[in-house]
């Protein structure tokens, strides 16, 4: 008798492969983690911040909404991206105080 098979529920499982995909991205995760404090920001004002093109920046912050963890709002003319409510909070503040911690 062979060992049982674990069980495998991909539509289970795709939020989490989602996060862990948006989070891979060393500029993603700077982004959430300014983001985490509850403010909005524009696209145009996070490229300047982090020093990337905004293309770039944009390309990064659709990630982050596809993986429900940033949501956006337009304002006359103007998009603001911010954490996309109460249960991202919850799953992102332990996984960005992992990055923050320093070892030994």
């Amino acid at each position: 008798m062979g060992l049982p098979s674990p069980s495998f529920h991909p539509a289970a499982e795709m939020p989490l492969v989602r996060i862990g995909q948006a989070l891979a991205h060393p500029l993603r995760v700077r982004v959430l983690s300014l983001l985490v404090d509850g403010a909005p920001y524009r696209a145009g004002v996070l490229a300047r911040r982090f020093h990337v093109a905004l293309p770039l920046m944009k390309q990064h912050l659709l990630r982050l909404q596809e993986a429900q963890l940033v949501s956006s709002e337009r304002v006359d003319n103007a998009v603001y991206y911010r954490i996309a409510g109460e249960p991202a909070l919850s799953t992102l503040r332990p996984l960005l105080a992992l990055g923050q911690a320093t070892p030994g």
